[in-house]
């Protein structure tokens, strides 16, 4: 996998705009940058992008003990490779609190 240089820029997710009415942009390759994209491969569900159905993450509402914490780190880091994701479940309840921060995969 080729490595990214911190000095390119890329458009932040969800798209905003600064004061100036330019494009927030975030450095390629940054924590920030590589959370952004595993937040926007969890919101997609798998199979619903006609270009990659692969793309994605599955369905899991209303699964019985909460979400299944590998198949969803394996599906975000599938997403882009770059990211290691961190899942913590707590079960209140009958409801999952699912807590789930980004760190960048070693190796590679």
């Amino acid at each position: 996998m080729p490595t990214t240089r911190a000095e390119t820029p890329q458009l932040a997710i969800p798209l905003r705009f600064t004061p100036d009415g330019r494009e927030a942009l975030v450095e390629q390759g940054t924590l920030e940058e590589l959370t952004q994209h595993a937040v926007v491969g969890a919101r997609i569900l798998r199979g619903s992008l006609d270009a990659d159905p692969s793309f994605g993450t599955s369905d899991q509402t209303g699964r019985e003990g909460g979400i299944n914490t590998d198949q969803f780190a394996a599906e975000l880091t599938s997403c882009d490779p770059r990211v290691e994701p961190v899942i913590d479940q707590v079960m209140d309840g009958a409801e999952a609190i699912v807590d789930t921060r980004i760190r960048e995969a070693r190796g590679g």
